[in-house]
């Protein structure tokens, strides 16, 4: 069936005006990028050799915006607090990287007991400097102790920790690394939930959750559940080929981490806050190299 004459012409007019165009873009949206990320590095990539405050400039000075401090009962709360006013660099909080020393999974109630006076100090300490809260690896599975026991330890140990930490103020983050436990965001998850308390959350280390599987994954099964986010990269290969722990040792970005889905994952988990790079610091140069790399891989 043909069309009228003024149809045909109409359907003429309309295919002239559209070749005008040239071809179609379809224009898709930018994907989603956090809103607010803090780079800040851990006060151990620093020099030991100067005091605190000239550490705390060095890492100013390269492009850090904050510092987590490792718990050691030799911390000095004033010079802390000094070094942060005058440097202008923020203490977000402690880390407890001991703790595997006296887990709060081991089946010894004297250990456990142990594990608990220190992350009482280490959260008293965090109030002093003015941190947010404490990370620490919950507890460890070994072949003596299993994966239900150290669950249940764990579990039980770190809900008496809740009050003291809610009544600071402060949150107290779970960290994955070399414990054998808590292998998968799933059972991260369900672990934070089964704690029952809002102090809890989880400390996302990228390097370790991308050895263990990828790190955009973890973040968007913990969403909510994410308090800190500490920045590294893992090979796989350098890991298959010379040893697991040569995984940990590749520069950041040379590894296997994929920014873009990651950077989407905590856009989705709506993070914004603190990520703190993880890696062998050095002179003021190496330094800003860090700070430089780990800011243009963050988007920022």
């Amino acid at each position: 069936m043909s069309l009228p004459p003024d149809r045909r012409e109409f359907c003429r007019s309309c295919v002239a005006s559209l070749s005008l165009l040239g071809p179609a873009r379809v224009q898709f949206p930018p994907p989603p990028r956090p809103k607010r990320l803090d780079l800040a590095a851990r006060l151990s990539m620093a020099p030991p050799g100067g005091s605190l405050e000239e550490r705390f400039a060095l890492l100013r000075t390269a492009g850090f915006a904050g510092v987590e401090l490792e718990y050691s009962q030799d911390l000095d709360v004033r010079e802390v607090v000094e070094a942060a006013n005058v440097t202008g660099l923020a203490v977000h909080g402690l880390r407890e990287d001991r703790a595997l020393d006296h887990p709060l999974t081991s089946d010894d109630p004297n250990v456990r007991s142990r594990g608990r006076e220190v992350l009482e100090r280490a959260l008293r300490l965090c109030k002093a400097v003015g941190g947010t809260g404490v990370g620490l690896l919950p507890g460890a599975v070994t072949p003596e102790i299993s994966y239900a026991r150290a669950w249940n330890h764990a579990r039980v140990e770190l809900g008496a920790m809740a009050p003291l930490a809610e009544s600071l103020g402060l949150r107290i983050g779970l960290r994955n690394g070399p414990n054998r436990f808590l292998l998968s965001p799933l059972e991260a998850a369900r672990f934070v939930d089964e704690l029952a308390s809002p102090v809890f959350g989880w400390h996302l280390d990228v390097a370790w959750s991308l050895a263990l599987s990828w790190p955009q994954h973890w973040i968007h099964v913990l969403g909510a559940r994410l308090l800190k986010v500490d920045l590294g990269d893992f090979s796989r290969a350098a890991s298959e080929s010379e040893g697991f722990s040569k995984g940990f040792e590749v520069a950041l970005g040379r590894g296997d981490c994929q920014w873009e889905p990651l950077l989407e994952a905590l856009a989705h988990a709506r993070y914004e806050g603190w990520i703190t790079l993880d890696a062998p610091g050095g002179d003021a140069e190496r330094l800003e190299s860090l700070a430089r790399a780990a800011t243009e891989l963050l988007g920022r």
